[in-house]
């Protein structure tokens, strides 16, 4: 699959998510939107410091835990935080106030994120997050991989003996992206779009042997600043 020919689902994820933002914005602007935005930008610039500082842990317990394995913490969570409210007598409406807003931007969050996974495509990014993909190949594709302030990790050994992609590009801002390729891939990095990027390899003992099975030539091209970037055998 060539540059510009992605599937569906690569189209589609974009298209899904533009959407929900523009009917969250139209529903929360609907009645008076100048008041409405002035008490939004009054949030935000009380509140950014704090976001940014939530989307930094979270990013750290994904990188480090399965976002499948906070389901349970998170559920015991939500149920401590409903125990507290009612045993301090907090006022009912301020907590469903509070508390409804945030169990519907979490509940669209999940089934945005689930109705995206099953997706073919062939370019991963990540934006100010972290997360691993296990990327499925067909033969004579090119694959994209982006980080954006986040950290990107793709596992590629699903690939068979006749199975190579085209080409890998990889962008990185300000990010990590990480890749595991099979043993029987000869990678030839092309590094002249590195700008305060480090790049390691895995060490020429972790690659099966030439003579064992065929080399696979696969040609990864960096576009980097201030990121790092690593490739190991697997």
């Amino acid at each position: 699959m060539r540059d510009g020919e992605n599937g569906k689902g690569a189209a589609t994820r974009p298209r899904i998510w533009a959407g929900s933002a523009a009917l969250s914005v139209g529903c929360f602007l609907l009645g008076d939107a100048f008041h409405r935005i002035r008490a939004a930008l009054h949030v935000v610039g009380e509140w950014w410091p704090w976001a940014l500082l939530v989307l930094a842990a979270f990013n750290l317990l994904r990188s480090a835990i399965s976002i499948s394995s906070l389901i349970g913490p998170a559920v015991l969570a939500a149920a401590a935080l409903c125990g507290l409210a009612l045993s301090r007598n907090l006022d009912v409406r301020s907590v469903v106030a509070l508390g409804t807003p945030l169990l519907l931007a979490g509940l669209g969050l999940a089934l945005l994120l689930s109705a995206s996974r099953g997706d073919r495509r062939n370019r991963w990014s990540r934006v100010f997050s972290t997360g691993r993909v296990r990327v499925p190949l067909n033969s004579d594709e090119l694959l994209v991989f982006r980080a954006v302030c986040g950290e990107l990790r793709a596992d590629l050994t699903a690939a068979d003996t006749s199975t190579v992609p085209s080409a890998v590009h990889i962008t990185a801002v300000a990010g990590h992206v990480h890749l595991l390729v099979p043993r029987f891939w000869r990678v030839r990095l092309h590094t002249s779009g590195k700008l305060l990027t480090r790049v390691t390899e895995g060490r020429g003992q972790d690659r099966t042997p030439e003579s064992a099975i065929h080399q696979g030539d696969v040609d990864i091209h960096l576009l980097a600043v201030c990121s790092a970037v690593s490739i190991a055998y697997g």
